[in-house]
C-alpha cells in the first residue's frame, strides 16, 4: 500500500481513498514480472510479462519501472495500482475495504490508477485521479455518493497532467480546477487554472502559480486541495513543492476579479518528519 490518498468525511466516518500498488512475485530468480492491463475479446484483463535481468535491451536500475534502452519512452511499471476505500470512526485507525472502488479497466489505465483527490460538490463526491498508461498520465473523473458504488465520467485532462484540484464551489458561475501540465521542451511543472460549465469540458486555461528561487518549490509545483471563501472571493489551495526528492506542502491564496486571479500570497512551507508519518496507522 502507498499512502497517496484523497480524504473526506461521509456522515460519522473519515474516508480515505488510498492507492494500492500490487507487484508480482517472480517464480524465477533473476527476473522481474510486470503486471499490466491488456485488451481481450472478453474485455480488459490483467496480464503479466517476465523480464530477465541479464537482457541487455532493458534498464533495470529503477525498481519502479523497466526501461527499453533503445527508446526510453517505452517503459513497463513493476506494479499495477488501483484505488480502495479506507474507513475510520476516529480519524486515526482505518479499516481498508476488501474490494477496490476504482480498478483499471480501459486503455488509459493499463499501468494503473493513482493519486486520488476527493471534492464534495453539490451533494456528490467527485474523485479525480491519475490514469497511467504508455500513452502518458491523464486525469480521469468519477463520482459517488456513498463510496460503495462509483460512476466513471472519463478523462478531463490529457497527458501529461497531474495534481488536479477541483474547487468545491463555483466562482463567477463556473467550476474551477487547478492542474499541473508537465512541459517537455520549455518551462517547469507548475500550477495552471481552468474553468468549466459541467466539470467535464475544461478551457480558459491560465498560468496561476510558478516555481521560485526558494528551495522548497524550485523544482516543480502542484496543487493538492482547494477552498473558496465566497464573501471575500478568495480561492486558496495547498500546493506541493519539491526540493530534491522531498515534497513540501505550502499555502497559496489568490483573490479573483471578474474573470481571473490578480494577486497571490505564499505562506511558509512544511517538511514531513519520520515521526509524523509513523503517526498515521492503517489497519
Amino acid at each position: 500500500m502507498r499512502v497517496q490518498c484523497g480524504v473526506t468525511r461521509l456522515g460519522d466516518e473519515t474516508i480515505m481513498l488510498v492507492r494500492i500498488a500490487e507487484s508480482v512475485i517472480p517464480k524465477n530468480e533473476g527476473t522481474t514480472v510486470v503486471p499490466w492491463l491488456q485488451e481481450t475479446p472478453a474485455g480488459w484483463q490483467v496480464t503479466t510479462r517476465e523480464f530477465w535481468h541479464n537482457d541487455p535491451a532493458y534498464d533495470f536500475s529503477d525498481p519502479r519501472l523497466i526501461t527499453y534502452k533503445a527508446d526510453p519512452a517505452i517503459v513497463y511499471l513493476t506494479s499495477l495500482s488501483h484505488l480502495r476505500v479506507a474507513r475510520s470512526g476516529n480519524g486515526v485507525d482505518f479499516v481498508v475495504d476488501t474490494q477496490p472502488l476504482i480498478f483499471p479497466d480501459n486503455g488509459y489505465e493499463t499501468f494503473g490508477c493513482e493519486d486520488a483527490r476527493i471534492t464534495e460538490i453539490e451533494g456528490a463526491f467527485y474523485i479525480n485521479y491519475s490514469a497511467v498508461s504508455s500513452k502518458g498520465i491523464c486525469t480521469a473523473l468519477a463520482v459517488t455518493k456513498d463510496f460503495t458504488s462509483v460512476e466513471r465520467l472519463g478523462l478531463i485532462f490529457c497527458p501529461d497532467n497531474r495534481d488536479v484540484c477541483l474547487f468545491p464551489e463555483k466562482v463567477g458561475g463556473k467550476y474551477l480546477a487547478l492542474h499541473r501540465p508537465a512541459p517537455k521542451h520549455f518551462g517547469k511543472p507548475e500550477i495552471w487554472l481552468a474553468s468549466s460549465n459541467d466539470l467535464l469540458h475544461w478551457g480558459q486555461h491560465q498560468h496561476l502559480l510558478g516555481t521560485s528561487q526558494d528551495p522548497w518549490d524550485a523544482l516543480k509545483l502542484g496543487g493538492r486541495r482547494s477552498h473558496v471563501e465566497n464573501d471575500k472571493r478568495l480561492a486558496a489551495n495547498l500546493p506541493r513543492g519539491r526540493r530534491g526528492s522531498t515534497l513540501c506542502p505550502g499555502c497559496h491564496a489568490a483573490r479573483f476579479g471578474r474573470s481571473y486571479p490578480y494577486s497571490r500570497q505564499i505562506a511558509g512551507s512544511l517538511v514531513a518528519t519520520a515521526s509524523a508519518l509513523r503517526a498515521l496507522r492503517i489497519l
